[in-house]
């Protein structure tokens, strides 16, 4: 009998170790696939780009001020892609009559509210509508929290940024993380997004190799180290020099 129970120990042992060792070489697996994942290139580099301009007066006052790119919100409502940060109200603009006014050579990043797996569809109808007259897919950045509707959007030739949206570094996180990771590593986003309050020693290194698009920094020596870094390729803000 104490033989038969030895025998079991030994076996779930086995098993157990066996189970782990698959764990760590998984996660060893994903951790070099997600350090060493190729990007697709992107024309951008190191540039300081105007936050939330919603409407036809900042979008005049970016291009005075000599602006390169402008960040706008952007929500569907009633099968229609509006330029507001929260749901439109009468003065908000239809996004096919904001582009109108968007010279050819200003990058857009686009904070889309709200996508879904679900609106994605009428989504890619208007945004594909607008690139064929005004060629915008080239110089857009599509930005969400939705990684499946991204993806889908992915696919049909848009520039992403995944929203990660906290990036806490901490054991208690350490699947939250890992799930991020594994989204990042499979998926074709063009970057990553943040608040740059999070971009501390820690995720800086974690992030080396990804293309980052920071939000918001309006002082104007933080703006410049964090240009300094290699990857970082936009930093959205509310003040502009020209």
């Amino acid at each position: 009998m104490k033989s038969k129970y030895k025998n079991h120990f030994r076996s779930l042992t086995i098993a157990g170790a066996s189970l782990v060792l698959l764990i760590i070489c998984t996660i060893g697996t994903l951790e070099y696939c997600f350090r060493n994942k190729n990007y697709k290139p992107i024309q951008i580099e190191h540039s300081v780009w105007q936050h939330r301009v919603n409407s036809a007066h900042l979008l005049e006052a970016a291009i005075r001020q000599g602006s390169k790119g402008i960040e706008i919100d952007i929500i569907i409502n009633d099968d229609n892609i509006y330029v507001s940060h929260d749901l439109p109200t009468k003065e908000s603009l239809l996004l096919t009559d904001f582009i109108k006014l968007v010279p050819k050579e200003m990058q857009i990043w686009m904070d889309f509210k709200h996508l879904t797996v679900a609106n994605v569809p009428t989504s890619l109808s208007i945004l594909e509508k607008i690139d064929e007259k005004y060629d915008i897919q080239s110089r857009t950045l599509i930005e969400s929290k939705n990684t499946s509707a991204l993806s889908l959007l992915s696919k049909k030739g848009f520039q992403t940024l995944f929203w990660l949206y906290p990036y806490p570094n901490t054991r208690a996180h350490f699947l939250y993380n890992l799930k991020n990771k594994f989204l990042i590593t499979t998926s074709s986003f063009t970057g990553i997004s943040m608040d740059h309050t999070h971009l501390d020693t820690l995720s800086s290194s974690t992030f080396k190799n990804t293309p980052l698009f920071l939000f918001t920094i309006n002082d104007p020596d933080e703006l410049r180290e964090r240009l300094k870094q290699e990857n970082v390729k936009v930093v959205l803000t509310d003040k502009y020099d020209e």
